[in-house]
């Protein structure tokens, strides 16, 4: 679940279109081959990349502009930060 604290982000962006319900759905990979792969993969079939970033080391991350096609926004990449970055909040 996000919610937005303030700010510009894809996700407050959503909020503002569509209102509450599914924003997107995260789909992990195994490598950066196969994050660069996926990447490929959406930019062939006309889908652009929202957001990305990278924490640390083993971290590689994206959102995908896939509303029109999925009706939700995916989120991929390689690796997870939750034991790198302690959250400022949390719910409930």
């Amino acid at each position: 679940m996000v919610e937005p604290l303030g700010g510009a982000s894809p996700w407050q962006e959503y909020l503002d279109d569509f209102g509450e319900g599914l924003i997107g759905i995260s789909v992990p990979v195994a490598s950066a081959a196969e994050a660069d792969q996926a990447r490929r993969q959406f930019a062939d079939e006309g889908i652009d990349i929202l957001a990305s970033a990278s924490v640390g080391d083993s971290v590689d991350w994206f959102l995908l502009d896939s509303q029109d096609a999925f009706k939700c926004l995916i989120a991929s990449g390689v690796g997870t930060s939750y034991e790198l970055v302690t959250p400022t909040r949390t719910y409930p």
